[in-house]
């Protein structure tokens, strides 16, 4: 169990070495990436926190996975008893993969 622990430090420390290490910190730092463009700052009467749709944050994501999400698009009925079903239908695979685990 130990070796184990041990052998997982070890990936986890070469995952981590292979990061940047050029990364430089800007003063936008913690605030969303919105293509490259810097964040657009309140006016002086305006101090509430930036506020971006989830549509234009995760603009990129959808687009890369368009394949994956355009059949779950079709198929969204939005309906309660349909999540219910899913919601179900998860647990039911999550039982039976845990039970033969």
């Amino acid at each position: 169990m130990i070796l184990m622990a041990c052998f997982v430090g070890v990936v986890i420390y070469i995952f981590y070495r292979m990061g940047n290490s050029s990364y430089k910190e800007t003063r936008y730092r913690g605030e969303p990436f919105l293509s490259g463009n810097p964040p657009v700052e309140g006016g002086k009467e305006n101090k509430d926190p930036i506020n971006i749709r989830g549509d234009n944050f995760y603009w990129g994501f959808i687009t890369a996975l368009k394949f994956y999400f355009k059949p779950l698009i079709g198929r969204h009925t939005g309906r309660l008893n349909d999540y219910i079903f899913w919601f179900m239908m998860t647990m039911l695979v999550v039982m039976v993969v845990l039970s033969f685990a």
